[in-house]
């Protein structure tokens, strides 16, 4: 029997990517659990052409009165939430105490720390498993990464150069609130590591503006520039290795290895290794996600990659990033 999949919230990320010519696809959460073998059993939006749009795209019924009509009516075996974050937590509890199995929430889990920590709180006393979409968990080339972390196989992580270049003229503290969710929570899928002792130098709050940031994680020393200066989109990753170096993002992935140097007699250098592409793309980012919660609604006790307590740790590190340089969560969220 195929899992019955609903949908909280109809826009971009639930349905719109799709139509992204550029991007691999599946690219959004219908996509994804479509080419999973899930049934998708109908949606709910506040906004009547998003209903209208989904409804004739994946021919499901949109046409409920509000988020508890669609549960009601539906009882689906996973519910997707896909609206604007100041929604999640109610949306989230709403779909727990329905009796949905497992619920997918999109980051970051909230626009306010203290009611995330109330959620999380809230949830853990029901038998409902709720996944975070921090996707990169689920993508073959930082999977890959984890897995070279983990073994050794350049000797220790040392340092984390990360760069999180998103959207021209928003303020860089919304930047990091908002994109930086996926940029923390990869960074802890990675070292298996907490984030702590953070230095953060810039304004959040300004318009256009720069943030870096220092801070540790898993043993690692990381450097993150946030920018918001620049005309175009960069997520990436430099780790350095005692043996190693390896460069992943958006697009983007090399290796690098120790060896004799060919520039320098009795020296060492960087030298790259050659990683089979097909080994790395497509990553799978979405498809991933979509089957880790199709395995968790169909495997009573499975946990997870990426768990609602991920989405709360990946606040909390933001949070203290935003405390360091001087502002206010709540007050940069609303930014949005």
């Amino acid at each position: 029997m195929s899992v019955r999949v609903a949908f909280l919230g109809l826009g971009r990320i639930a349905s719109l990517l799709e139509d992204d010519t550029k991007r691999e696809k599946p690219a959004s959460h219908a996509g994804a659990f479509t080419a999973a073998g899930a049934e998708l059993c109908g949606g709910w939006d506040t906004e009547a052409d998003r209903r209208l749009a989904f409804a004739e795209r994946w021919s499901v019924p949109t046409d409920f009165a509000d988020a508890p009509g669609l549960l009601a009516s539906l009882k689906p075996d996973v519910a997707v939430i896909a609206t604007p974050p100041d929604s999640h937590a109610e949306l989230v509890l709403l779909a727990c105490r329905a009796g949905v199995p497992v619920v997918v929430c999109e980051k970051p889990i909230t626009d306010d720390l203290a009611q995330a920590r109330r959620l999380v709180r809230a949830v853990a006393a029901l038998p409902t498993r709720v996944l975070i979409n921090h996707e990169r968990r689920y993508a073959r080339d930082y999977v890959r990464v984890r897995s070279l972390v983990a073994a050794g196989t350049y000797g220790a992580l040392r340092t984390v150069n990360a760069k999180l270049f998103m959207g021209r003229g928003r303020a860089p503290g919304e930047v990091l609130l908002w994109d930086g969710t996926h940029l923390i929570d990869i960074l802890r899928f990675l070292t298996q590591g907490e984030v702590a002792n953070a230095q953060v130098w810039g304004r959040a709050e300004a318009p256009g503006g720069r943030l870096t940031s220092h801070f540790t994680v898993g043993g690692a020393e990381v450097f993150v520039e946030t920018a918001a200066d620049r005309d175009h989109l960069v997520f990436e990753l430099d780790l350095g290795f005692e043996r190693g170096r390896i460069r992943v993002g958006n697009g983007l992935y090399e290796e690098f290895v120790g060896g004799p140097s060919p520039l320098y007699d009795k020296m060492r250098s960087l030298l790259p290794v050659a990683v089979d592409p097909s080994s790395l793309y497509p990553t799978g980012y979405f498809s991933g996600m979509a089957a880790d919660a199709l395995r968790a609604a169909s495997e009573p006790g499975y946990r997870p990659v990426s768990t609602l307590n991920d989405g709360l740790a990946a606040l909390e590190a933001i949070e203290m990033l935003l405390r360091a340089a001087g502002s206010n969560l709540k007050r940069i969220s609303r930014l949005s």
